[in-house]
């Protein structure tokens, strides 16, 4: 079962970070300006955000592993799609459905995982997605410049989402025999379906201005839209404290460690997707390098990420907690060091003094 979970996990990685570096060449194809470039790539993004949410207590009430083959079946086919493209509309569309699909799979095969393996042995399941998602993040690039390098059958970019389609075969063939039928759904749960509007119409009514109000030089109807979003998403609130089945459960948002940990994840996330998407393009776009070129160049990055999330799951986390999150490394004579003291962050110190600080 972790295998299954895991080839769904690589295909939705690798197929954002294929898709960045196949960039310029989708564009030189199919043509279209910047505008068009920056819709094929976020499309599968936007697309994948707007149904996250809803997929995953779609999860609860359907049974997840009926979502999660629906969605492997449908990812498949919407890559396939992309692989034959006749043009950008047709491309971008075809981005849009593999999203979608993305956020089906994606909630469920996480969700098993919680649920299969029992509490004292679930941390070790969950090992193996560190690396394997770094080893991803390094062997993405590579393989996006080998194959558009390679030029098989004469599809320059088309290989890199047609790649997909044997993985969704034989994941979805072997989800079939091992996800377990019952687990765990609840059947007295109910969708929001007020709230999964609200919420899926202030996220597209913020999407579309942001992408396209650069080019056209931000005209009023995209001021418009990004207010109705804001309004959009204050009446989702409202209606979320009301409802009887909230699509987000409103006591989330009365923890501050919740709060403030989805704003660093947030932020973190919104400065990599665009330092990824310009290490992806300004060596092709702005030197001249060719995809192959470009892939490889990525690498010292790349195994730095891998690197980096091997150490922290399995030594870092565990001796320097919510530091290790933030890099705050006190000094030696810091409060955090001293026995009875207290960090920067509040946390009071391991006796003894040890270093690292044992802060919680």
């Amino acid at each position: 079962m972790l295998v299954v979970v895991v080839v769904a996990e690589l295909m939705d990685l690798v197929d954002t970070s294929v898709a960045n570096l196949a960039g310029p060449s989708i564009r030189a194809d199919l043509g279209g300006g910047p505008m068009t470039l920056q819709w094929v790539l976020s499309a599968y993004t936007a697309a994948f955000a707007l149904g996250l949410i809803t997929s995953g207590r779609l999860g609860d009430l359907l049974g997840r592993r009926r979502l999660f083959l629906l969605g492997m079946a449908g990812f498949t086919v919407a890559s396939l799609a992309c692989g034959f493209a006749p043009g950008a509309g047709f491309l971008i569309a075809a981005r849009v459905v593999q999203g979608l699909f993305g956020s089906v799979m994606i909630p469920q095969g996480l969700a098993l995982v919680k649920i299969v393996f029992p509490p004292e042995h679930l941390r070790k399941a969950l090992m193996p997605f560190g690396p394997i998602m770094g080893l991803a993040t390094v062997a993405g690039p590579v393989l996006a410049g080998w194959l558009l390098h390679l030029d098989l059958f004469g599809g320059e970019w088309r290989s890199i989402f047609l790649v997909n389609v044997p993985f969704g075969v034989l994941a979805g063939a072997l989800a079939w025999w091992v996800l377990p039928r019952h687990s765990g759904e609840d059947r007295t749960a109910r969708l929001d379906v007020r709230g999964v509007g609200l919420l899926t119409a202030g996220s597209a009514l913020l999407i579309v201005p942001l992408i396209q109000g650069r080019d056209l030089g931000w005209p009023a109807w995209t001021y418009v839209m990004i207010a109705a979003g804001l309004v959009a998403f204050g009446l989702f609130v409202v209606s979320e404290r009301r409802s009887a089945h909230p699509v987000i459960a409103p006591s989330l948002f009365r923890r501050r460690s919740f709060v403030v940990g989805l704003v660093i994840v947030g932020g973190f996330y919104a400065a990599l997707s665009a330092f990824v998407l310009v290490l992806n393009l300004l060596p092709q776009s702005g030197l001249g390098w060719s995809p192959l070129r470009t892939g490889f160049a990525l690498i010292p990055w790349a195994v730095g990420t891998a690197v980096a999330t091997l150490l922290s799951g399995a030594v870092l986390a565990a001796k320097l907690g919510r530091a290790n999150l933030h890099g705050d490394w006190p000094s030696r004579s810091s409060a955090c060091s001293v026995s009875g003291g207290r960090s920067p962050t509040g946390a009071r110190a391991s006796p003894g003094g040890s270093w690292p600080p044992r802060c919680s």
